[in-house]
């Protein structure tokens, strides 16, 4: 949980003292009197610049699949007077880089900062249990300071057979398959993971597996070092899912904290990538934890974005295999890792974007804009919504050549 000092606290309430937009956009509204529940949405043209010119009559909202009544719609401009600051929360995962990595996502944090406007508040959070943490701030140079202060903190375990992320979730996805076993029930039995009951299997040609037997063992019939491979992809896959399970944990319990903080709130999250195993009916698992923060982002009246940072993947793999990766490997080596921080932002009202150069200049000059102005729609619920749990929302706008973002989940309290 976070704790914030008393000066911060003053801050926040002096800012809330400022606030005249609406405190809980699609989450627990107080009836004043109305029937109606507040929808927050962010409705963006190609170059991400806020479409304002929009009326009640541009939006179709549906709770649950079901079309409800669009009242009002009042777009809300964060550089108008009296209108409260911008709130953003810098989510750094710090175990998705390691120590080398860490001046191109420091470079990419501060560029972030050198764009922000004077009047918005920052803080800074990083995904894991213990890391440099900074209370919502104003000042640039105590911002400056805590960026300074990140550092990668990703330990791999050295690979034998040179795997990528990519080949370790193939190879342990193949593996399941032709045994019918998890990963779990793999890494507990004494026997090889790539022998199921009855005989080794045989590895077809076009698979992960036989592509790196290829490539890294003596010959294409040595049983023992394809066995080696499924074992090193099996323990990688671990370490990867450990990896993204502490992020994503870590990401959950901001959200959460955030709760207590009033108005709107924006969650930028750093990353250089987040992995999770593709394997048979698993896919599942994640669709349901992507929900989950989803539903807190929506709870807490938070927008979550997230921006991707290329850590020159293709450059280290090359050195440590001395080879480099296709085209078409790299490009699925990016969307692997950028398939979770996509999602999560998405079903968050935010977006995800790539930084191949470093600096994060385009994509938060993007998040930067998409942010300073925003719909506020009053939206008609039916009684059968107002139950205090999470419905699935939708808003669309008839706007040629626009985005509507908006968070995925309503919740309004019971009466």
């Amino acid at each position: 949980m976070l704790v914030y000092p008393l000066k911060a606290m003053h801050l926040m309430s002096a800012w809330a003292r400022v606030a005249t937009a609406v405190l809980l956009a699609a989450t627990f509204l107080q009836d004043r009197g109305t029937d109606l529940v507040t929808v927050d949405v962010q409705v963006v043209d190609r170059d991400s610049t806020p479409v304002s010119i929009l009326g009640k009559g541009d939006f179709e909202v549906t709770i649950d699949g079901r079309t409800r009544r669009v009242v009002s719609a009042e777009f809300i401009s964060t550089s108008s007077a009296g209108v409260a600051p911008r709130a953003f929360f810098l989510a750094v995962d710090a175990g998705s880089f390691d120590a080398s990595d860490s001046a191109a996502f420091v470079q990419a944090a501060k560029g972030f900062a050198a764009q922000l406007q004077p009047t918005d508040v920052v803080g800074v959070f990083t995904l894991l249990a213990q890391g440099p943490f900074l209370d919502p701030t104003l000042d640039r140079t105590e911002l400056g300071r805590a960026l300074d202060a990140m550092t990668g903190r990703r330990q791999d375990r050295v690979s034998q057979f040179n795997l990528s992320s990519s080949e370790v979730l193939d190879i342990v996805a193949e593996s399941a398959q032709r045994g019918n076993i998890t990963a779990t029930s793999m890494m507990g039995r004494g026997t090889s993971p790539a022998t199921p009951r009855g005989g080794a299997a045989p590895v077809a040609l076009d698979t992960a597996l036989q592509r790196v037997v290829i490539r890294e063992c003596p010959g294409v019939g040595d049983v023992a070092c394809r066995d080696a491979v499924v074992r090193e992809a099996m323990v990688l896959a671990q370490q990867l899912e450990q990896r993204t399970d502490q992020s994503l944990s870590s990401l959950g319990t901001l959200l959460d904290a955030l709760r207590d903080y009033p108005g709107r709130k924006i969650v930028v999250v750093l990353s250089g990538g987040m992995v999770m195993s593709e394997r048979p009916g698993e896919g599942n698992a994640i669709n349901l934890r992507t929900e989950k923060l989803s539903q807190q982002a929506a709870t807490s009246n938070t927008t979550v974005y997230a921006l991707h940072v290329d850590v020159d993947v293709s450059q280290k793999y090359a050195a440590r295999s001395r080879q480099p990766l296709s085209t078409a490997a790299l490009a699925r080596e990016r969307t692997l890792s950028s398939k979770i921080l996509n999602d999560v932002a998405a079903a968050s009202g935010g977006s995800m974007f790539f930084d191949q150069v470093g600096s994060g200049d385009v994509a938060f000059g993007r998040i930067i804009r998409e942010t300073s102005g925003y719909y506020l729609l009053g939206v008609e619920p039916a009684m059968s919504d107002r139950d205090g749990r999470a419905h699935k929302l939708s808003v669309k706008t008839n706007s040629r050549g626009a985005t509507v973002r908006n968070r995925q989940w309503v919740v309004i309290a019971a009466r």
